[in-house]
C-alpha cells in the first residue's frame, strides 16, 4: 500500500461509521444495480414457458420494488459519501494550515503563497472527488466483478471460464493504465500551482504593475502559464482517452456471445441463461466506461495527496523549550552569534557579542544590509542562530516556549502589516482581551485619535487589505498602538517612525518616553534626536559590531558612526578612536 493511500486512510479511520456505511452501502448498491439483468432473463423465461398473468405481475412488482429501493439507497449513500469526503478534506486543510503555522520562517521564506493556495484548494478538491463518488465507485467495480463472476459460475461454469481468464488481465491493464497517468497528473498539478502563484503575486503587486505600465506584459506572462496548464490538461486527458482496458471487456463480451451460441446449439445452455450472461457482461462493460474516469481521478488523487503530504510533513517545525519567560529579567545577550538565512547564502551577522541590560534603551544604527533587522528577528526567536547563542533573562532563548517569549516582546517594523479588518481589531490583535479603555490609552499615546476621530465609523472603520485605505504614517501609528497595548517587557522599534512627519514623530516620541524607560528597548533609527536619548548606541557594518557607546562619545570618536550623518549634519572634528 502506497504512503498516499495510508495517509488518506488515516483520515477515513476518524470517521469509521461513515466509512463503513459507505463501503457496505456501495456493495448493496451494486448488487441492486446488477439485478435488472436477472429480471430480464426471468421475463424471457416466463415468456417462453407462457406463464400466467399473475406470475408476470408478481415479477414486475418485485422489479419495481428493487428499482425503488435502489433509488432510495442511492440518494442516502450519495449524502453519506459526500459528507464523509467533505469532513476528510476539511481535516486535511486544517492540518495543512496548522503545519504552516508551526513552520519556521526559513521555510516560509522559500515557499510562495500561490503554491500554498493551489494545494489548499485545488489539491483538496481533487481528493474530495476521489472520496466522493470515486470511493463508492471503486467498491462497486470490485464487487460488481465478484458478484457477476459468482452469478455466472452458478449459471454455467463452462461459459464463466472466459470471464475468469480475462479478469486478472483486466485488473493488470487497469493498474498499468493508472500508473501511466501518474507523470501527467504531477505535471498538471504543478502547472496549476504556477498559475496560482502568478495570480497571487500579480494581485498583491497590482499597484506596482499599474505604476510601471506592466499590465500588458503581466497578462502575457499569465497567458503563457495558463496555456502551459491547458496543454498539460490536454496531455492528461489525451492519455486518459486511450482506455485500452475497455478492449478486454469488449473481447469478453464477443467471446461469451460466440461460445454461448455454441453451448446453446449443443443444448448445454438455455436461452434465458445466455441472456443472463450477455446482460451481466454488458453491465460490466457499462461500468468500465466509468472506470476510465475513476482511474484518471485516482491518479490525480495520488499526485495531490503527495503534494499535500510534502507540505504537511515538512520537517521544518519551530523547536522550542518548556521554560516560561515572565519578563522580570529582560536582559538580552548575544554570545559569538553568526547567522545566515540559508546554507548557500553569506553570513548576515558575524561574531556578534553584545549584552543589553534589563531596562536599558539601546539604539542600533548601520547602513542598508548591515544586519539591524536580522538582529531583532533573532531576539524574537523568529530565526535561530547558525552559530552561537542568544540569551534572554540569562537563559538561552530556545529554552523558552515561543508563546511566552513573544507575549513579552513587541516589535514595530518598518514594513507594517495590517489585517483587512477594523482599526479596533488591528490595535487589539496581540491582546484581544484588552478593554476598550486600554485600547484607547494606547491609541492616545500613538496619536491614533488624531485621524480616527475624523472617520465616520471611528474605531470600527475597515481599513482594507494590508491597510490600503490608510497612509503610511497612519499605519505606523496603529502598529505602535498595537505594540504598546501588549505592554511588553522588551520593545523593539525597527525604524518605526520612518513614515511619520516631524511633528507627529516628536509628539509620539515624547508620549512614549516614559513607556521606553520602564522596559528594555531596542530602537533602529537614524534620527539624531532619538539616538541622543538612548542609553547606548550600537553601530553595525557588514554584519559586525564596529562601535558601541553613547551618542556623544561615538560622534567624537567613531568614524563609522560619523559616516552615517556627516553628509546631512555639520559635525565637530573627530577626536580619535575608530
Amino acid at each position: 500500500m502506497s504512503p498516499e493511500i495510508r495517509w488518506i486512510g488515516s483520515y477515513l479511520r476518524k470517521y469509521k461509521i461513515m466509512t463503513i456505511t459507505t463501503i457496505i452501502g456501495s456493495i448493496i448498491e451494486i448488487i441492486l444495480f446488477s439485478l435488472p439483468p436477472l429480471f430480464v432473463a426471468k421475463f424471457v423465461e416466463l415468456f417462453i414457458v407462457n406463464a400466467t398473468t399473475e406470475e408476470f405481475i408478481l415479477w414486475v412488482m418485485l422489479f419495481l420494488l428493487t428499482i425503488t429501493v435502489q433509488s432510495i439507497l442511492f440518494y442516502f449513500m450519495a449524502i453519506v459519501n459526500e459528507y464523509l469526503a467533505h469532513r476528510v478534506t476539511t481535516d486535511m486543510t486544517a492540518d495543512l494550515f496548522t503545519s504552516l503555522q508551526n513552520q519556521t520562517l526559513q521555510y516560509h521564506d522559500n515557499i510562495r503563497s500561490g503554491d500554498i493556495m493551489a494545494r489548499a484548494t485545488g489539491d483538496t478538491r481533487i481528493l474530495n472527488i476521489g472520496l466522493s463518488p470515486a470511493l463508492r465507485f471503486l467498491n462497486q467495480i470490485v464487487f460488481a466483478i465478484i458478484f457477476t463472476i459468482g452469478v455466472l459460475l452458478y449459471v454455467n461454469f463452462k461459459l464463466s471460464i472466459i470471464l475468469l481468464f480475462i479478469s486478472p488481465l483486466y485488473a493488470y491493464f487497469i493498474y498499468t493504465y493508472a500508473k501511466k497517468l501518474g507523470p501527467y497528473s504531477d505535471e498538471l498539478q504543478t502547472d496549476f500551482s504556477k498559475v496560482s502563484i502568478h495570480a497571487a503575486e500579480s494581485l498583491s503587486g497590482i499597484r506596482e504593475i499599474k505604476s510601471f505600465n506592466w499590465e500588458s506584459e503581466d497578462s502575457k506572462l499569465f497567458g503563457k502559464l495558463s496555456s502551459n496548464h491547458s496543454q498539460s490538461y490536454m496531455k492528461f486527458h489525451i492519455a486518459s482517452a486511450y482506455f485500452y482496458p475497455g478492449l478486454v471487456i469488449h473481447l469478453a463480451l464477443a467471446l461469451t456471445t460466440i461460445f454461448g451460441v455454441v453451448l446453446l446449439i449443443n443444448n448445454e445452455l438455455t436461452f434465458p441463461e445466455l441472456v443472463i450472461f450477455l446482460s451481466m457482461i454488458s453491465h460490466i462493460l457499462w461500468i468500465s466506461g466509468g472506470l476510465q474516469w475513476m482511474s484518471s481521478i485516482l491518479s490525480r488523487n495520488k499526485s495531490s495527496a503527495r503534494r499535500l503530504m510534502d507540505m504537511i510533513f515538512a520537517d521544518n517545525y519551530e523547536k522550542q523549550g518548556v521554560n516560561i519567560f515572565d519578563g522580570k529579567n529582560a536582559s538580552i545577550e548575544f554570545k559569538d552569534v553568526y547567522f545566515r538565512y540559508s546554507e548557500t547564502s553569506n553570513y548576515v551577522l558575524t561574531s556578534i557579542n553584545l549584552r543589553i541590560e534589563s531596562g536599558e534603551t539601546v539604539a542600533i544604527v548601520g547602513g542598508p544590509g548591515s544586519g539591524k533587522s536580522t538582529l531583532n528577528k533573532l531576539i524574537l526567536n523568529l530565526y535561530k542562530p547558525t552559530l552561537g547563542q542568544v540569551l534572554i533573562g540569562g537563559k538561552e532563548i530556545q529554552s523558552y516556549t515561543n508563546e511566552s517569549i513573544r507575549s513579552q516582546i513587541s516589535s514595530i517594523e518598518q514594513d507594517i502589516f495590517l489585517f483587512s479588518d477594523t482599526i479596533l481589531a488591528n490595535i487589539s490583535f496581540g491582546n484581544p482581551e484588552a478593554s476598550f479603555s486600554e485600547i484607547l490609552d494606547s491609541a492616545k499615546i500613538a496619536n491614533v485619535l488624531e485621524f480616527v476621530d475624523k472617520m465616520a465609523e471611528k474605531f470600527e472603520t475597515r481599513i482594507g487589505e494590508r491597510g490600503v485605505r490608510l497612509s503610511g504614517g497612519q499605519k505606523q501609528r496603529i502598529a505602535i498602538a498595537r505594540a504598546l497595548l501588549l505592554n511588553p517587557s522588551i520593545l523593539i522599534m525597527d525604524d518605526a517612525s520612518s513614515s511619520l512627519d516631524a511633528e507627529t514623530e516628536y509628539n509620539i516620541q515624547k508620549a512614549i518616553q516614559n513607556v521606553i524607560k520602564t522596559r528594555t528597548s531596542i530602537i533602529i533609527t537614524h534620527r539624531l534626536s532619538i539616538l541622543a536619548e538612548a542609553d547606548r548606541v550600537i553601530v553595525l557594518e557588514k554584519g559586525q559590531i564596529v562601535a558601541n557607546g553613547t551618542h556623544d562619545n561615538l560622534l567624537r570618536n567613531s568614524i563609522y558612526y560619523r559616516r552615517l550623518f556627516e553628509e546631512h549634519y555639520h559635525l565637530q572634528p573627530l577626536e580619535g578612536g575608530i
